[in-house]
């Protein structure tokens, strides 16, 4: 899978930027500001209708403008294409797949799995439990059919739960579906972090890491009880709770190395790496199960990787043979002699142009 072109209108500095791209490796080389990143933000708008960057709508819209719109054709590794389409003010947002409206942003990320390396990609591993719950969600939503509607149902029983709870109304109607779906969720999970881990250890001593990482799924409730009988016992608390204490949405990932969390026992370069290699895992157990590659955004990869290790993490993109888009200031920074085909593009004054 692969994009072959993108076009942006009204993101950020461009105002109209159409590129024509080519499987493998791309790199974007320029000065601070010429708009290297934002091209990757693109991509990553078109597949989950969010930036890695964090950033909100009103900061990716071009100044004085009110529309951000952004297309591109995608090719699958099947032989077949896909025309994906989003366009969205602070009002509304239209998606299209093929000229049809369709009404999920989900349906775009289904066609274009992306993942983004970038310098706060240490909060993977550092950051709170959200920031692993999203990852857990990621690898299930592509591997796992059934998951999204699991997680739809969990997630409206939990809203409706908590507002009963707030109220101080009878929240127990919602027990049973929120039990149903958060054990789905949970053995989902638990089966998908149980096959994650070997791949994130083979990556982690190809990037020489040094020890073993042991991933612990922890499912939001007591071990050895259901989901239900928790639910349960939380309504017979005295006071009542305003919020529903328990499930899959208080889960956490932890990590742990030579008997240690990793999170205490580690430095700045390891957490960066272990987090480069929990996202190499992810595309590389995407393609043993789906036969379904990943693009990858690569914005500066992390000052505290040497050059050795950055080398083999781009090496091992190659190896996925995972389309990726990677921004850096100078050129030389990645002109590696294990790498081939590269394709260079010069970003400099908003303007982006092949280099040969």
């Amino acid at each position: 899978m692969h994009l072959s072109q993108i076009t942006l209108q009204n993101l950020r500095c461009f105002k109209d930027l159409t590129l024509d791209l080519e499987p493998g490796i791309s790199v974007f080389y320029g000065q601070n500001g010429a708009g290297k990143t934002s091209i990757l933000e693109a991509i990553d708008f078109l597949s989950r209708g969010k930036s890695f960057r964090g950033a909100q709508f009103s900061d990716m819209v071009q100044h004085e403008q009110q529309k951000v719109m952004v297309t591109a054709q995608l090719q699958q590794d099947d032989g077949s294409s896909d025309r994906l389409g989003v366009l969205r003010d602070s009002k509304d947002t239209q998606i299209k797949c093929n000229s049809q409206a369709v009404k999920r942003w989900s349906e775009l990320a289904q066609r274009l799995p992306v993942l983004a390396i970038h310098p706060e990609s240490f909060q993977l591993v550092m950051g709170g439990p959200v920031e692993r719950r999203k990852f857990l969600d990621w690898g299930m939503f592509h591997v796992e059919p059934d998951y999204r509607k699991h997680l739809q149902i969990y997630s409206k029983a939990l809203a409706q739960r908590n507002l009963c709870l707030k109220e101080q109304m009878d929240a127990s109607p919602w027990n049973k579906p929120m039990a149903e779906s958060g054990e789905r969720i949970d053995a989902y999970r638990r089966h998908y972090c149980e096959e994650l881990t070997p791949l994130v250890n083979y990556i982690c001593d190809e990037l020489a890491l040094g020890a073993e990482i042991d991933l612990q799924y922890q499912g939001g409730w007591k071990e050895g009880k259901n989901l239900t009988e928790q639910l349960q016992l939380e309504l017979q608390q005295q006071p009542l709770p305003n919020f529903s204490g328990v499930g899959p949405h208080r889960a956490e990932l932890q990590i742990y190395w030579q008997g240690r969390k990793f999170s205490k026992s580690s430095s700045r370069g390891q957490q960066k790496i272990l987090a480069v290699a929990m996202r190499l895992a992810q595309s590389l157990y995407l393609y043993e199960t789906q036969e379904r590659t990943t693009l990858y955004l690569v914005d500066e990869l992390p000052a505290e990787l040497d050059t050795l290790r950055c080398e083999r993490i781009l090496s091992m993109l190659q190896e996925l043979d995972s389309q990726t888009l990677i921004t850096t200031v100078s050129a030389e920074s990645v002109k590696y002699p294990s790498l081939d085909a590269v394709k260079w593009f010069h970003v400099e004054h908003q303007q982006v142009k092949a280099v040969l």
